[in-house]
């Protein structure tokens, strides 16, 4: 996958935030709905005529440049480490720009990622805020 380079300004933006997030929903549910589709219709995407099968991966591709987008600018503008420890469908779904921006504790309890434990998330996300 091609990194993408975002070449606007990066300094957080509220709106900016939201809508990289809801591109990256859309596109995930897009990706999601077709799949669906064709797992009903075929049993499983791999059974799909080829033609359908390339429109799934066109909409995976799709997929992953939104969310790379929503990723390079929460990374860029986060002072935490959002790469280890948290689901990435949590990313896009649950957090919130207040909880994306700040050093401070987390407004809420992120979910914990696979195989991880309270004890290995605890320092990433400090003290939870009441």
């Amino acid at each position: 996958m091609a990194r993408y380079n975002m070449r606007r300004s990066m300094k957080p933006s509220p709106e900016r935030f939201a809508a990289l997030q809801g591109a990256a929903r859309a596109a995930r549910a897009a990706w999601e709905g077709y799949k669906r589709t064709l797992d009903r219709r075929y049993q499983s995407a791999c059974y799909a005529p080829r033609v359908k099968v390339r429109k799934l991966e066109v909409l995976t591709r799709a997929r992953a440049r939104a969310e790379q987008r929503f990723y390079v600018y929460l990374k860029a503008i986060s002072p935490r480490d959002w790469d280890r420890g948290f689901p990435c469908s949590w990313l896009i779904d649950g957090l919130g720009y207040a909880d994306a921006i700040t050093r401070d504790a987390l407004s809420v309890v992120p979910p914990l990622a696979f195989q991880w434990t309270v004890e290995d998330q605890r320092p990433l996300i400090g003290r939870i805020a009441s």
